[in-house]
């Protein structure tokens, strides 16, 4: 395709001559170049009297330490009239470039340098493209020199315009990249805010991928050295440290976003071995760009281009295979749009290299499609997360779950040690109604006895058989319910499976009616007591004893649960809320209890919860929202 694409460029353009100057307001100078290459970078044009111009670019043979080469350019102004005209360049990726304007008698008129994206901040157009003046007296004939120093020997393209030409494309330019610029800026802030609000490291990594891609443009366009002092090598170092800091963090997004650890474990790792190559790439390129060695650098930014395919397509096909495989809408898009941009990112690939036309106004449309990814890709990430978010969600939930049917066994065992003694009485009632019955001795009051004697313990075994259901009930609806009624219910059931005796206390002057989730607040305080009587059952306490205490103030109501069985360890206090975290025997504890407990209380109470140390034990605060007096809405 290269030897395609030179075999067109040589017999179509490859003419040289005088460029005429007549009434029009742009000029395409490109076929009326001649070359020769740069022997010593301290040359003026008036050293070039002896210097051999060829008109192929393509034959040049330049010295590999400078990589440098002299254009030369003959104009004449067929008008009538004088004409002010401007020499803008639209491309170069270019070290240097050095503009000298002669008279027919070799004399310099005028003399102007652009060291890589470092711009003319006098010139009233600032920005990516370098601007040269250029005044034609009637019927004048004039010559132009440019010294240009590349990295990659790419084609330097100029057009020749008038001023209102100019001006009408810098208004267009400008708009167009205060739209870009704003855009990415806009969306790095808002994902920032994201990331702080929510703590998902894909907002991370998608904001690190869209920042580094802004440093390079606003490197590239000119802009960072129009606003610092840096140097012409600081700012090709800026400039390779956004191109590969943007490949490598597209590379953490996907993986973060879509890929399983379990099923995707192959491109994960090839994709961490590219990364790698690109860093170590981009360490070769600093080192050589600041000693300047020009054919270096074309070297290494050519090995980064050949994996970069490689690199791309990798992930292209895994977010398709995860589209299909997961039947994932997210990922799909993704795929359709990153091959878009990855089409016109290589097309832009291929301007670099020579292969395509350096006017093309790929980086352009590279950067459009950019700025359009970056709405769009905010928009569904905003989506993904809201559905890791719903997963997470339901997750948590069926962890609440499970939680309590890990209890149902323990409670079984409980309900029949409780409905074991019930029973027996009830037995004891039937004799005696029997042996009274048998003696006749079964008179009406003596019936009515025993028959309330059996209806008080059938409806205590009741009461015990609502317990239960109502603690698996997973029905989530907010009741209005005593506290008092509610630690009474908890220490029986604590009581009933607890085989150590522990004192479970509290002082209430008043009780208090709340309006909230009943059987998730049981489970809460079950969760607390449990585990201060499993601490008791590894503490030598003489005398065990758990209060609980309670408070209403506004909308909230405050709990605290404090016991002495000698507090935690202070090197785990910290991840005692963390899942799967536990202290006991892996057959004792599966770390989820306290977990459990922070998602109830924060996410379906509204509330807040700490645990800490006091002078003998452990005290667990937590508040809820009461939802009756409250305006707080639910999600």
């Amino acid at each position: 395709m290269r030897i395609f694409f030179l075999w067109l460029f040589s017999t179509m353009f490859l003419f040289a001559g005088t460029l005429e100057i007549g009434e029009r307001d742009s000029y395409w100078v490109l076929p009326y170049y001649e070359y020769a290459p740069i022997e010593n970078m301290s040359d003026t044009p008036k050293e070039l009297n002896n210097t051999i111009w060829i008109k192929d670019k393509n034959k040049l043979r330049t010295n590999p330490e400078n990589r440098g080469f002299w254009i030369k350019l003959k104009v004449k102004n067929q008008d009538r009239l004088e004409k002010s005209l401007f020499l803008m360049s639209k491309r170069n990726y270019v070290y240097s470039i050095e503009y000298y304007l002669l008279d027919k008698d070799n004399k310099i008129l005028e003399n102007i340098k652009f060291e890589n994206q470092l711009i003319d901040k006098k010139n009233s157009y600032n920005g990516l493209h370098r601007i040269f003046p250029l005044k034609l007296k009637k019927s004048e004939e004039l010559q132009i020199f440019f010294k240009v120093q590349s990295f990659n020997m790419g084609q330097v393209s100029f057009n020749m315009v008038t001023k209102d030409y100019m001006t009408k494309f810098y208004q267009d330019y400008s708009l167009f990249k205060g739209i870009f610029f704003g855009i990415m800026l806009i969306m790095i802030l808002y994902n920032i805010v994201l990331y702080l609000f929510f703590r998902y490291s894909s907002y991370l990594y998608y904001v690190l991928y869209v920042a580094f891609y802004f440093l390079y443009s606003v490197s590239y366009a000119g802009y960072l050295h129009h606003y610092t002092k840096l140097s012409a090598i600081c700012m090709d170092v800026l400039l390779s440290i956004g191109y590969i800091g943007f490949l490598i963090f597209i590379g953490f997004f996907v993986k973060e976003l879509f890929f399983s650890e379990k099923e995707d474990r192959l491109v994960t790792r090839w994709i961490g071995y590219i990364q790698i190559y690109f860093l170590m790439i981009l360490v070769f390129k600093v080192i050589v760009i600041y000693q300047q060695k020009f054919l270096y650098i074309e070297i290494f930014t050519t090995f980064q281009n050949i994996i970069l395919p490689f690199y791309y397509g990798l992930i292209l096909y895994f977010l398709y295979k995860t589209s299909r495989r997961r039947d994932n809408n997210l990922a799909l898009w993704y795929f359709v749009s990153w091959s878009v941009i990855g089409v016109i990112g290589f097309l832009q690939v291929a301007a670099f290299h020579n292969i395509l036309s350096m006017e093309s106004g790929y980086d352009h449309l590279f950067e459009a499609s950019m700025a359009v990814e970056t709405l769009l890709f905010s928009i569904l990430l905003s989506l993904r997360i809201r559905e890791i978010k719903r997963e997470k969600d339901e997750k948590e939930k069926l962890l609440v779950q499970q939680n309590k049917l890990a209890s149902m066994g323990e409670m079984i065992v409980s309900i029949a040690h409780q409905w074991r003694q019930p029973l027996a009485e009830i037995n004891g009632v039937v004799m005696n109604l029997d042996l009274d019955y048998q003696n006749k001795k079964l008179d009406n009051e003596k019936l009515q006895m025993h028959l309330s004697d059996i209806e008080c313990r059938t409806q205590h075994l009741s009461a015990t058989m609502n317990d239960f259901m109502d603690f698996f009930n997973d029905k989530k609806e907010i009741n209005h319910f005593s506290i008092f009624e509610l630690f009474e219910h908890a220490i029986s059931l604590v009581q009933m499976s607890s085989r150590k005796k522990v004192d479970i206390v509290y002082d209430m002057q008043s009780d208090i009616e709340v309006s909230s989730y009943r059987s998730e607040l049981l489970q809460v305080l079950l969760i607390i007591i449990n585990n201060s009587m499993d601490a008791f059952e590894s503490s030598e306490t003489k005398n065990p004893r758990i209060e609980l205490g309670v408070m209403k103030k506004d909308n909230y109501i405050y709990f605290s649960i404090e016991d002495n069985a000698g507090g935690i360890p202070l090197h785990i206090i910290d991840k005692i809320f963390e899942p799967y975290f536990t202290s006991k025997p892996k057959t004792q504890g599966t770390g989820l209890g306290l977990y459990i407990m922070k998602i109830i209380i924060e996410k379906s109470m509204l509330g807040e919860v700490s645990l800490e140390n006091s002078e003998e034990g452990v005290i667990c605060s937590f508040q809820i929202t009461n939802f009756v007096s409250s305006r707080k809405v639910l999600i």
